[in-house]
């Protein structure tokens, strides 16, 4: 019994290595590499001296390097033959008396990239006249796996035109010697919305390419402009818009909790707002939470605009949906070196669930409308938020089995039910399924 553990991923300048572990010890092993039907050439390594390992099997570390190297990503056939020997009647296993010899077939892949190019700018957005300043790094497996060992890229690459058919190509020895040492850049580029190239690097080192940049014109085109970088076939490509924008005066957010369970007393939320130029924000805001379905408010924050009929019921009355609830909450707003511009508030959840049949809706949902204005010059920043409505948790006990004939006896509990509005009881409906 022999089973292998074995690596699915190779790399061409790394030896590739697996495990066979025997229950008898085994006298050679036998490599061979083949791709697209083309065979490499064999490997044969002895292992006369094998050592038991503390659980009683033989360990034996096979390693080895295919002659060839395919496309990214391609999967070769990795066969291997070993031969080990049967003990005798005495049970001894080093006179190798009666020995067997067995195949079998592994499908490992190259790795889907030889080389791994990483890159960012220091913004997403710029001005038309400014200046995108950028960076890539190019990484091999020297980066990726250190080792001390040589490394060394194959001569041949296995290029598969059709299923059947596969060519065979000399790789150069610049190539050779670029893959097994420091990478650098083919090119890199900067192209326009129109995909012009209106800028292009080549040969570019390790250290330039780390520290880019690219000054637009005044009247540079508005769009998405591409930053390319190649090397070998490996291609990566970063993406920044170039538009006239005005920064708002400031900016606004509303933090809300996840969820909020329906019988709570409070619930928090917190309003947050910074000028653009860090200076501490004045002002106020006023917010409007709301229990809604939720086409009433996907429909609210389409518009921006708040429920009118605030601090009590809303939507329509015949509708056999139970009518949502609103209320308001409003303060000052003063940002501060120790609150970073946000300030904590909170609301009345018992006001809000005045109607208990609301929780069954399962649509219904929590709703935020902030509007934060200026003290100074009174604009306004609108945003939204959206809590789930945790429900009460419902217990049905009921008998697992049952006679033709007699009644079911079950219990059904509904926990911490403490809306305001509970009545002494609660109607549920129970349906059984055959």
């Amino acid at each position: 019994m022999v089973t292998f553990t074995d690596p699915r991923t190779l790399h061409p300048d790394l030896p590739y290595r697996f495990q066979l572990r025997s229950v008898y010890p085994l006298l050679y092993v036998t490599v061979r590499y083949s791709a697209y039907r083309i065979q490499g050439f064999a490997k044969e390594i002895s292992y006369l001296d094998s050592q038991k390992s503390a659980d009683g099997e033989y360990v034996n570390e096979v390693q080895c390097s295919p002659q060839f190297v395919t496309e990214e990503g391609g999967a070769i056939k990795l066969t291997v033959y070993y031969l080990y020997c049967l003990p005798d009647e005495k049970g001894n296993d080093r006179a190798c008396n009666n020995t067997r010899r067995i195949t079998q077939h592994m499908y490992p892949s190259f790795a889907r990239k030889f080389v791994v190019i990483l890159g960012e700018s220091n913004k997403p957005v710029y001005k038309p006249g400014g200046n995108i300043r950028f960076r890539f790094i190019a990484l091999n497996t020297r980066q990726l796996y250190p080792s001390t060992e040589r490394r060394e890229w194959p001569e041949v690459l296995l290029v598969m035109r059709t299923y059947n058919d596969a060519r065979v190509v000399r790789v150069t020895e610049e190539e050779r010697r670029r893959r097994e040492g420091s990478l650098g850049f083919d090119v890199i580029y900067v192209e326009d919305p129109s995909g012009n190239r209106v800028k292009e690097w080549r040969n570019v080192s390790q250290t330039m390419a780390f520290n880019m940049s690219f000054p637009l014109l005044p009247d540079a085109s508005e769009g998405v402009w591409r930053l390319v970088a190649r090397v070998f076939s490996s291609i990566q490509t970063l993406q920044v818009r170039v538009e006239n924008y005005v920064l708002p005066r400031f900016l606004a957010t509303i933090q809300v909790p996840k969820e909020v369970e329906i019988d709570a007393e409070r619930a928090y939320f917190k309003v947050c707002a910074k000028y653009t130029n860090r200076n501490p924000f004045q002002g106020r805001y006023d917010v409007q939470i709301c229990v809604a379905f939720g086409t009433e408010l996907r429909q609210r924050q389409n518009l921006g605009t708040p429920f009118k009929n605030d601090g009590g019921t809303m939507g329509e009355t015949n509708s056999s949906r139970p009518p949502g609830q609103c209320l308001s909450v409003a303060g000052s707003l003063f940002g501060t070196a120790d609150n970073g511009g946000c300030v904590s508030a909170s609301f009345s959840m018992k006001s809000l669930m005045q109607h208990v049949e609301m929780w069954v809706e399962e649509e219904y949902k929590l709703d935020f409308l902030v509007k934060i204005s200026e003290t100074d010059t009174g604009s306004t920043v609108t945003q939204f938020g959206l809590a789930e409505i945790r429900p009460p948790k419902l217990d049905v006990e009921i008998d697992s089995t049952y006679r033709p004939g007699l009644p079911i006896y079950g219990n059904v509990r509904l926990p911490q039910m403490n809306t305001p509005a509970r009545p002494d009881s609660v109607r549920a409906n129970l349906t059984l399924f055959k």
